[in-house]
């Protein structure tokens, strides 16, 4: 066999043995899911009365063979403490919600960046006590979000950054201006 052939048929061979590897690295799975947890920090003027707080949640991202799109349903819950109170005095606000997201990935091999965007629902609840007495309300709004973030491998662990913009409307204030809750989340996920 004459060299030439020799390298054309081991060129085959070899596309032959890792073209199905190589697919699948390419086609996402259809279900996937997340947990996640980060900072959720105040923006606007929730940034004036509240200090930064914690996020938890998880995800579930629904997504077709070799699209480059999917959707991302999201339950998550936040917590941000009351600046500014007296000694022996608390208060949080607290937002215990979903997100209805597109997400669109970037083509990349290794790391997967991706944009999201979409509506929230949320219930928000406020506490506070003084040590002797305390009060709590709370009401559901919609609202909205949109960030992006990047899928990589963690050594053996697929993992997730994330960041948003979420801003959830609060109705009207006692002026009849539109209030609204503002925060950015900024959370680290292990995917499976």
């Amino acid at each position: 066999m004459r060299p030439i052939n020799i390298f054309r048929s081991m060129a085959v061979a070899g596309a032959v043995l890792l073209a199905p590897s190589m697919l699948s690295a390419q086609i996402a799975k259809p279900l996937s899911f997340a947990v996640y947890g980060g900072a959720s920090m105040p923006m606007g003027d929730a940034s004036d009365a509240f200090n930064t707080g914690y996020t938890v949640g998880g995800s579930m991202d629904l997504r077709a063979p070799v699209m480059p799109f999917g959707l991302r349903g999201e339950l998550g819950y936040s917590s941000m403490s009351m600046k500014g109170l007296s000694a022996g005095a608390s208060a949080k606000s607290t937002d215990l919600g979903g997100n209805l997201n597109i997400v669109t990935w970037m083509p990349s091999v290794i790391v997967k960046p991706y944009l999201t965007a979409g509506g929230s629902y949320s219930h928000i609840g406020v506490s506070a006590s003084d040590g002797t007495n305390s009060l709590s309300a709370s009401e559901n709004h919609f609202g909205f979000n949109a960030g992006g973030g990047i899928d990589f491998p963690l050594g053996p662990i697929p993992a997730r950054i994330d960041i948003r913009y979420k801003q959830i409307s609060m109705g009207k204030d006692d002026q009849g201006n539109t209030a609204s809750l503002k925060t950015v989340p900024l959370t680290f996920g292990i995917r499976f």
